[in-house]
Protein backbone atom coordinates (compact mmCIF):
# COMPACT_ATOMS: atom_id res chain seq x y z
CA UNK A 1 0.00 0.00 0.00
CA UNK A 2 1.23 3.47 -0.59
CA UNK A 3 -0.04 6.91 0.04
CA UNK A 4 0.92 9.91 -1.97
CA UNK A 5 0.22 12.92 0.32
CA UNK A 6 4.37 13.98 1.21
CA UNK A 7 3.32 16.01 4.40
CA UNK A 8 2.03 13.19 6.31
CA UNK A 9 4.01 10.91 8.40
CA UNK A 10 4.46 6.72 7.56
CA UNK A 11 2.37 6.49 10.64
CA UNK A 12 -0.46 8.57 9.59
CA UNK A 13 -0.31 6.86 6.80
CA UNK A 14 0.04 3.25 7.84
CA UNK A 15 -3.20 3.96 9.80
CA UNK A 16 -5.57 5.07 6.38
CA UNK A 17 -3.80 1.84 4.84
CA UNK A 18 -4.88 -0.15 7.84
CA UNK A 19 -8.68 0.94 7.20
CA UNK A 20 -8.60 -0.41 4.11
CA UNK A 21 -6.25 -3.48 4.36
CA UNK A 22 -9.13 -5.01 7.11
CA UNK A 23 -12.20 -3.72 4.45
CA UNK A 24 -10.24 -6.20 1.84
CA UNK A 25 -9.66 -8.69 4.23
CA UNK A 26 -13.48 -9.65 3.97
CA UNK A 27 -13.27 -10.14 0.70
CA UNK A 28 -12.99 -13.91 -0.15
CA UNK A 29 -9.50 -15.26 -0.81
CA UNK A 30 -9.75 -16.82 -3.65
CA UNK A 31 -10.97 -13.69 -5.67
CA UNK A 32 -8.96 -11.09 -3.88
CA UNK A 33 -5.57 -13.09 -5.42
CA UNK A 34 -5.67 -11.09 -8.33
CA UNK A 35 -5.41 -7.95 -6.36
CA UNK A 36 -1.72 -7.38 -5.50
CA UNK A 37 -1.25 -3.93 -4.14
CA UNK A 38 -3.84 -0.96 -2.93
CA UNK A 39 -2.74 2.49 -3.84
CA UNK A 40 -4.32 5.72 -1.96
CA UNK A 41 -4.43 8.86 -3.29
CA UNK A 42 -5.86 12.16 -1.77
CA UNK A 43 -7.60 12.74 -4.22
CA UNK A 44 -11.12 12.68 -5.41
CA UNK A 45 -11.93 10.67 -8.21
CA UNK A 46 -13.94 7.77 -7.38
CA UNK A 47 -12.30 3.93 -6.99
CA UNK A 48 -10.52 2.24 -9.93
CA UNK A 49 -8.49 -0.85 -10.34
CA UNK A 50 -6.33 -2.75 -12.77
CA UNK A 51 -2.87 -4.44 -13.46
CA UNK A 52 -3.74 -6.13 -9.85
CA UNK A 53 -4.10 -2.39 -8.00
CA UNK A 54 -6.86 -1.16 -6.89
CA UNK A 55 -6.59 3.01 -6.63
CA UNK A 56 -8.53 4.39 -3.78
CA UNK A 57 -9.19 8.35 -3.60
CA UNK A 58 -9.16 9.40 0.08
CA UNK A 59 -12.06 11.44 -0.36
CA UNK A 60 -14.39 8.64 -1.98
CA UNK A 61 -13.62 6.32 0.47
CA UNK A 62 -14.31 8.26 2.97
CA UNK A 63 -18.05 8.65 1.56
CA UNK A 64 -18.20 4.50 0.82
CA UNK A 65 -16.52 3.70 4.73
CA UNK A 66 -19.44 6.51 6.11
CA UNK A 67 -22.33 4.66 3.74
CA UNK A 68 -21.11 1.58 4.77
CA UNK A 69 -20.33 0.33 0.99
CA UNK A 70 -16.85 0.01 1.17
CA UNK A 71 -16.88 -3.51 0.87
CA UNK A 72 -18.89 -3.47 -1.53
CA UNK A 73 -16.92 -1.24 -3.65
CA UNK A 74 -13.94 -3.04 -3.07
CA UNK A 75 -15.17 -6.49 -3.77
CA UNK A 76 -16.43 -4.59 -7.19
CA UNK A 77 -12.77 -3.23 -7.85
CA UNK A 78 -11.37 -6.56 -6.98
CA UNK A 79 -13.49 -8.23 -9.62
CA UNK A 80 -11.69 -6.16 -12.21
CA UNK A 81 -8.57 -7.25 -11.29
CA UNK A 82 -9.84 -11.11 -11.32
CA UNK A 83 -11.89 -10.77 -14.74
CA UNK A 84 -9.83 -8.01 -16.90
CA UNK A 85 -7.36 -10.49 -18.15
CA UNK A 86 -9.88 -12.35 -19.67
CA UNK A 87 -11.98 -9.62 -21.03
CA UNK A 88 -8.72 -8.12 -22.35
CA UNK A 89 -7.84 -11.41 -24.29
CA UNK A 90 -10.96 -12.04 -26.93
CA UNK A 91 -9.37 -15.41 -27.68
CA UNK A 92 -9.54 -16.89 -24.02
CA UNK A 93 -12.45 -19.77 -23.94
CA UNK A 94 -13.63 -18.18 -20.96
CA UNK A 95 -14.64 -14.74 -23.13
CA UNK A 96 -16.50 -16.14 -25.32
CA UNK A 97 -18.79 -18.36 -22.83
CA UNK A 98 -19.27 -15.05 -21.31
CA UNK A 99 -20.51 -13.12 -24.36
CA UNK A 100 -22.42 -16.40 -24.79
CA UNK A 101 -24.11 -16.07 -21.50
CA UNK A 102 -24.65 -12.32 -21.76
CA UNK A 103 -26.22 -12.31 -25.15
CA UNK A 104 -29.12 -15.36 -23.89
CA UNK A 105 -29.85 -13.17 -21.01
CA UNK A 106 -30.63 -10.26 -23.10
CA UNK A 107 -30.51 -7.76 -19.83
CA UNK A 108 -28.73 -6.30 -17.60
CA UNK A 109 -28.42 -6.37 -13.56
CA UNK A 110 -28.36 -2.28 -13.68
CA UNK A 111 -27.73 0.60 -16.03
CA UNK A 112 -24.09 0.91 -15.22
CA UNK A 113 -23.73 -3.03 -16.16
CA UNK A 114 -24.49 -1.32 -19.39
CA UNK A 115 -21.81 1.04 -19.74
CA UNK A 116 -19.27 -1.76 -21.06
CA UNK A 117 -17.97 -5.37 -20.32
CA UNK A 118 -15.82 -4.77 -17.42
CA UNK A 119 -18.78 -3.06 -15.90
CA UNK A 120 -21.38 -5.70 -16.72
CA UNK A 121 -19.25 -8.64 -15.17
CA UNK A 122 -17.91 -7.06 -11.66
CA UNK A 123 -21.72 -5.43 -11.31
CA UNK A 124 -23.39 -9.03 -12.26
CA UNK A 125 -20.60 -10.89 -10.05
CA UNK A 126 -21.42 -8.87 -6.80
CA UNK A 127 -24.70 -9.73 -7.35
CA UNK A 128 -24.16 -13.50 -8.08
CA UNK A 129 -21.97 -13.17 -4.56
CA UNK A 130 -25.33 -12.00 -3.70
CA UNK A 131 -28.24 -14.04 -3.93
CA UNK A 132 -25.66 -17.67 -3.95
CA UNK A 133 -23.62 -16.85 -0.42
CA UNK A 134 -25.81 -14.36 1.35
CA UNK A 135 -29.56 -15.95 0.52
CA UNK A 136 -30.51 -14.35 3.93
CA UNK A 137 -29.87 -10.85 3.30
CA UNK A 138 -30.58 -11.12 -0.53
CA UNK A 139 -34.46 -10.97 -0.02
CA UNK A 140 -36.59 -10.48 -2.93
CA UNK A 141 -33.10 -9.63 -4.88
CA UNK A 142 -32.55 -13.18 -5.71
CA UNK A 143 -35.56 -13.60 -7.84
CA UNK A 144 -35.28 -10.40 -9.52
CA UNK A 145 -31.27 -11.50 -10.33
CA UNK A 146 -31.99 -15.38 -11.38
CA UNK A 147 -34.66 -13.22 -14.10
CA UNK A 148 -32.66 -10.78 -15.69
CA UNK A 149 -29.32 -12.73 -15.38
CA UNK A 150 -29.60 -16.48 -14.85
CA UNK A 151 -27.11 -17.54 -18.08
CA UNK A 152 -24.45 -14.97 -16.64
CA UNK A 153 -25.28 -17.02 -13.10
CA UNK A 154 -24.75 -20.29 -14.99
CA UNK A 155 -21.21 -19.05 -16.41
CA UNK A 156 -19.94 -17.35 -12.47
CA UNK A 157 -21.21 -21.43 -11.38
CA UNK A 158 -18.90 -23.03 -14.26
CA UNK A 159 -15.96 -21.05 -13.02
CA UNK A 160 -16.01 -22.62 -9.53
CA UNK A 161 -13.96 -20.32 -7.67
CA UNK A 162 -14.26 -20.91 -4.08
CA UNK A 163 -16.05 -17.60 -2.84
CA UNK A 164 -16.04 -18.80 1.03
CA UNK A 165 -13.28 -18.26 3.36
CA UNK A 166 -12.60 -21.96 3.87
CA UNK A 167 -9.64 -23.88 1.88
CA UNK A 168 -10.87 -26.47 -0.62
CA UNK A 169 -9.27 -29.63 0.41
CA UNK A 170 -8.65 -30.34 -3.69
CA UNK A 171 -5.45 -28.05 -3.22
CA UNK A 172 -3.55 -30.71 -1.54
CA UNK A 173 -5.02 -34.34 -2.19
CA UNK A 174 -4.39 -34.42 -5.95
CA UNK A 175 -0.62 -34.53 -7.35
CA UNK A 176 0.49 -34.62 -10.63
CA UNK A 177 1.97 -37.37 -10.70
CA UNK A 178 -0.73 -39.53 -8.72
CA UNK A 179 -2.74 -42.63 -10.88
CA UNK A 180 -6.33 -42.65 -9.89
CA UNK A 181 -9.44 -44.37 -10.91
CA UNK A 182 -12.57 -43.13 -11.57
CA UNK A 183 -14.85 -45.01 -9.88
CA UNK A 184 -18.95 -44.53 -10.42
CA UNK A 185 -20.76 -44.17 -6.92
CA UNK A 186 -23.55 -46.03 -9.10
CA UNK A 187 -22.35 -49.08 -8.85
CA UNK A 188 -18.99 -48.92 -8.23
CA UNK A 189 -17.47 -49.51 -11.39
CA UNK A 190 -14.34 -47.62 -13.05
CA UNK A 191 -14.57 -45.57 -16.35
CA UNK A 192 -12.28 -47.27 -18.64
CA UNK A 193 -11.18 -47.14 -22.58
CA UNK A 194 -12.56 -50.27 -24.85
CA UNK A 195 -10.51 -51.35 -27.39
CA UNK A 196 -12.28 -48.82 -29.82
CA UNK A 197 -11.51 -45.96 -27.75
CA UNK A 198 -14.62 -45.48 -26.34
CA UNK A 199 -15.28 -44.85 -22.68
CA UNK A 200 -17.18 -46.94 -20.28
CA UNK A 201 -17.56 -48.29 -16.90
CA UNK A 202 -16.52 -51.81 -15.73
CA UNK A 203 -15.43 -53.69 -13.04
CA UNK A 204 -12.51 -51.94 -11.54
CA UNK A 205 -9.34 -54.04 -12.03
CA UNK A 206 -5.50 -53.24 -12.71
CA UNK A 207 -5.46 -52.26 -15.92
CA UNK A 208 -4.00 -49.55 -17.30
CA UNK A 209 -7.01 -48.19 -19.28
CA UNK A 210 -8.45 -47.49 -15.86
CA UNK A 211 -6.02 -44.94 -14.73
CA UNK A 212 -6.01 -41.39 -15.26
CA UNK A 213 -3.87 -38.34 -14.30
CA UNK A 214 -5.45 -35.47 -13.42
CA UNK A 215 -3.31 -32.39 -14.72
CA UNK A 216 -4.16 -28.92 -13.33
CA UNK A 217 -4.03 -26.19 -15.67
CA UNK A 218 -1.09 -23.91 -14.33
CA UNK A 219 -1.73 -21.22 -17.29
CA UNK A 220 -5.39 -20.37 -16.59
CA UNK A 221 -5.95 -17.47 -14.34
CA UNK A 222 -8.93 -19.28 -13.23
CA UNK A 223 -8.34 -21.47 -10.71
CA UNK A 224 -4.92 -23.50 -11.63
CA UNK A 225 -5.95 -25.52 -8.79
CA UNK A 226 -9.62 -25.70 -9.63
CA UNK A 227 -9.31 -27.10 -13.31
CA UNK A 228 -7.96 -30.40 -14.60
CA UNK A 229 -6.98 -32.54 -17.79
CA UNK A 230 -8.69 -35.90 -17.04
CA UNK A 231 -5.42 -37.55 -18.73
CA UNK A 232 -5.36 -41.21 -19.61
CA UNK A 233 -2.39 -43.14 -18.61
CA UNK A 234 -2.88 -46.16 -20.82
CA UNK A 235 -0.18 -44.68 -23.60
CA UNK A 236 2.15 -42.33 -24.10
CA UNK A 237 0.43 -40.44 -27.01
CA UNK A 238 -1.46 -37.96 -23.95
CA UNK A 239 -5.42 -38.17 -24.63
CA UNK A 240 -7.73 -36.59 -22.46
CA UNK A 241 -11.52 -37.11 -21.88
CA UNK A 242 -13.58 -34.25 -23.87
CA UNK A 243 -16.80 -33.55 -24.88
CA UNK A 244 -18.27 -34.42 -28.26
CA UNK A 245 -19.49 -31.18 -29.22
CA UNK A 246 -22.87 -31.60 -31.98
CA UNK A 247 -23.64 -34.49 -33.88
CA UNK A 248 -25.12 -37.98 -33.48
CA UNK A 249 -23.12 -38.20 -30.22
CA UNK A 250 -23.45 -35.02 -29.01
CA UNK A 251 -22.72 -34.11 -25.24
CA UNK A 252 -21.32 -37.42 -25.07
CA UNK A 253 -17.91 -38.01 -23.40
CA UNK A 254 -14.56 -39.50 -25.71
CA UNK A 255 -11.14 -39.93 -25.78
CA UNK A 256 -8.76 -37.06 -27.67
CA UNK A 257 -5.36 -35.34 -27.90
CA UNK A 258 -4.93 -33.41 -24.64
CA UNK A 259 -5.18 -29.41 -25.78
CA UNK A 260 -6.43 -26.17 -24.45
CA UNK A 261 -10.06 -26.89 -25.15
CA UNK A 262 -13.15 -25.91 -22.69
CA UNK A 263 -14.51 -29.68 -23.29
CA UNK A 264 -11.25 -30.87 -21.48
CA UNK A 265 -11.19 -28.56 -18.19
CA UNK A 266 -13.16 -30.33 -15.47
CA UNK A 267 -14.18 -28.82 -11.90
CA UNK A 268 -14.07 -31.19 -9.38
CA UNK A 269 -17.06 -30.34 -7.37
CA UNK A 270 -16.96 -31.76 -3.73
CA UNK A 271 -20.39 -33.65 -2.88
CA UNK A 272 -18.27 -34.97 0.60
CA UNK A 273 -15.11 -35.79 1.29
CA UNK A 274 -15.02 -38.82 -1.02
CA UNK A 275 -17.12 -38.07 -3.65
CA UNK A 276 -17.48 -35.13 -7.00
CA UNK A 277 -19.16 -34.46 -9.29
CA UNK A 278 -17.13 -33.62 -12.77
CA UNK A 279 -18.29 -30.38 -14.31
CA UNK A 280 -17.02 -29.42 -17.58
CA UNK A 281 -15.89 -25.76 -18.34
CA UNK A 282 -17.92 -26.72 -21.88
CA UNK A 283 -21.72 -25.98 -21.11
CA UNK A 284 -23.49 -25.64 -24.40
CA UNK A 285 -26.74 -26.36 -23.05
CA UNK A 286 -27.42 -23.50 -20.53
CA UNK A 287 -30.39 -24.60 -18.98
CA UNK A 288 -31.97 -23.04 -15.79
CA UNK A 289 -35.92 -24.38 -14.42
CA UNK A 290 -38.39 -22.19 -15.98
CA UNK A 291 -40.53 -22.93 -13.45
CA UNK A 292 -38.51 -21.03 -10.50
CA UNK A 293 -35.39 -19.29 -13.23
CA UNK A 294 -32.71 -21.74 -11.11
CA UNK A 295 -29.73 -22.24 -12.95
CA UNK A 296 -28.57 -25.44 -14.10
CA UNK A 297 -25.02 -26.99 -14.65
CA UNK A 298 -24.18 -29.72 -16.62
CA UNK A 299 -21.93 -32.67 -14.89
CA UNK A 300 -20.76 -35.74 -16.28
CA UNK A 301 -22.99 -38.98 -15.93
CA UNK A 302 -23.60 -42.66 -15.92
CA UNK A 303 -26.01 -43.64 -18.72
CA UNK A 304 -27.20 -47.16 -20.11
CA UNK A 305 -26.50 -47.45 -23.76
CA UNK A 306 -27.36 -50.31 -25.53
CA UNK A 307 -26.72 -52.44 -21.41
CA UNK A 308 -23.77 -50.50 -21.62
CA UNK A 309 -22.75 -47.91 -19.20
CA UNK A 310 -21.23 -44.86 -21.04
CA UNK A 311 -20.62 -41.36 -19.85
CA UNK A 312 -22.40 -38.56 -21.05
CA UNK A 313 -22.82 -34.84 -20.08
CA UNK A 314 -26.18 -34.26 -18.85
CA UNK A 315 -27.89 -31.83 -16.40
CA UNK A 316 -26.40 -31.40 -12.50
CA UNK A 317 -29.40 -33.45 -10.62
CA UNK A 318 -27.24 -34.83 -7.28
CA UNK A 319 -28.01 -37.78 -8.29
CA UNK A 320 -25.56 -41.66 -7.98
CA UNK A 321 -25.30 -41.83 -12.00
CA UNK A 322 -23.35 -37.98 -11.12
CA UNK A 323 -20.87 -39.20 -7.99
CA UNK A 324 -17.40 -40.23 -8.98
CA UNK A 325 -15.14 -41.17 -6.37
CA UNK A 326 -11.12 -40.56 -7.22
CA UNK A 327 -8.95 -43.66 -6.11
CA UNK A 328 -5.74 -43.01 -5.65
CA UNK A 329 -3.93 -46.13 -7.21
Amino acid sequence: MSHDNGKRSWQEAFLVGSIYAEQLGYIPPDLRKATHTITIHNNYNGLMAGNNNIIIFEKRGAEHIEKGSIEEALFHEATHNYFNTMLFKKEDPFYGLWKQAQSKDNDYISYYAKTNDFEDIAESFIAYYAVKYKTERAGNLKDKVLTAIPNRVLFFEGINLNLTHLPTHLNSIHKPWQAYQIISSEDQRAIDITNDGLLTLKPASTDKSQLWQLISKADSQYGSSNRYHIRSMQSNDYKCIDVINGGRDDQSLHLTKCGNYSGQLFSLKPVDPQQYQLMPLWQKNLTKNLADHTPTLNCMSVIDNKRLKRLKITPCDDSLEQFFVLRPY
